[in-house]
């Protein structure tokens, strides 16, 4: 048998990890690209040409997903919940329910190191002290793959499992588990996303800027009561200290924004689309005040869109969902300010030029473009602590 091709080009290949989990032989291991974005690529001296990794792969045979059954706005109704989300604190809302009943939840997770290297990954935990670390924005491909072989084992087992991730992230689980009764999904709606190593390579430029080492980010933190703060923790010698950055200063996640650093195949992604992967979809309700400015009256922060799309996720939410604050809505307003529900992030023009500069000069010279293009180097520094400052007095 000739040897097993996984992908023609980057445009079929989301990096979901399917074909790695599912490797008998452990013969697939995934590479980092010139930009960090990871690839499965095997090793034909243990490769036994099976065949089982391209059986796994649900990327390049996508089927159709299913229209939501019925639309929600929701926030959850516990406010220290609420504060640690990016948005309506509904993935946490339910992960609490889970554990507390005997069950698993899988979410991805940015950590630090020692050695101020960030890993962005999925857990697989029944310790609530870890949907802490779970919630949040991470803008960035999280290594899904390190835990759906324990995933599969605990499925096996019988106990419940929560899983959430970005759809292709779903689509892989449910493919190598069988997708049973007692697996539930929760798909993002995903713009789409960069790799984790360039992550790293600006907090370490932000991090010598602020004058010191980053210990901690946040791409969405609600401390200053603004939609578009990020936090970030630097350590100065042995102590620690909370900055609060508005996003346009945050060239990563401006970048992202403007849909300029996602890995190749999101442009193209197949399940950029209102049929759905998961049991559930969250993400932001964009634009809610248009429809619910009768049932929000002056609470108009923090709300998420929740997308029924099974039986078995109406079944879950109905059940779990005492903690979660809710009322009806409609698919079609939710997709009208979410794109990512009709098609697929277009490449932004500057995408060629921002990849060249971090491939051959890394991302000092990322920065140095997006500082330039914000009035230069100087006003961009005036601009950052007189907001540093401000927001230090919030």
């Amino acid at each position: 048998m000739n040897n097993i091709v996984l992908f023609k080009d980057r445009a079929y290949c989301c990096g979901c990890g399917a074909c790695w989990a599912s490797c008998p032989r452990n013969a697939i291991s995934m590479v980092e690209d010139e930009y960090g974005c990871k690839y499965p690529i095997i090793n034909e001296s243990i490769c036994i040409k099976c065949g089982k990794c391209l059986k796994m792969c649900k990327y390049q045979n996508v089927k159709s997903g299913k229209n939501p059954i019925v639309a929600y706005a929701a926030k959850t109704k516990n406010e220290q919940i609420l504060n640690k989300s990016a948005s309506g604190g509904i993935f946490a809302s339910l992960a609490y329910e889970i554990i507390a009943l005997g069950g698993y939840v899988a979410g991805a997770v940015l950590e630090f190191n020692q050695n101020q290297k960030i890993t962005v990954h999925h857990i697989l935990s029944n310790n609530k002290g870890n949907i802490e670390l779970m919630q949040g924005s991470k803008y960035v491909q999280s290594d899904a793959w390190r835990c759906y072989k324990e995933v599969i084992q605990i499925v096996k087992s019988g106990k419940q499992v929560l899983f959430c991730g970005t759809p292709c992230q779903v689509d892989a689980i449910k493919q190598i588990t069988g997708n049973p009764d007692n697996l539930i999904t929760i798909d993002l709606i995903c713009h789409g996303v960069p790799p984790a190593r360039m992550l790293q390579d600006y907090l370490k430029v932000m991090g010598k800027t602020l004058g010191g080492h980053i210990t901690g980010f946040q791409f969405r933190d609600k401390t200053c009561h603004k939609e578009w703060t990020s936090k970030i923790t630097i350590k100065k010698g042995k102590k620690e200290k909370n900055y609060f950055i508005p996003s346009r200063f945050v060239s990563f996640y401006k970048y992202f924004l403007e849909s300029v650093i996602y890995r190749e195949n999101c442009y193209t992604c197949p399940y950029a689309n209102l049929k759905r992967v998961a049991d559930l979809t969250i993400g932001d309700f964009w634009g809610i005040e248009q429809y619910h400015k009768d049932d929000l009256g002056r609470d108009t922060n923090g709300w998420s869109c929740v997308l029924i799309n099974t039986k078995k996720g109406k079944d879950f939410f109905d059940m779990h969902g005492s903690g979660i604050q809710k009322f009806l809505s409609k698919a079609e307003w939710i997709e009208k300010n979410n794109h990512q529900l009709r098609h697929p992030s277009m490449k932004n023009e500057q995408r060629k030029n921002v990849l060249d500069s971090y491939k051959n000069h890394g991302y000092k010279k990322v920065e140095h473009r997006y500082r330039k293009r914000n009035g230069g180097k100087f006003k961009y520094y005036y601009r950052l602590f007189k907001e540093i400052y401000y927001n230090s007095k919030q």
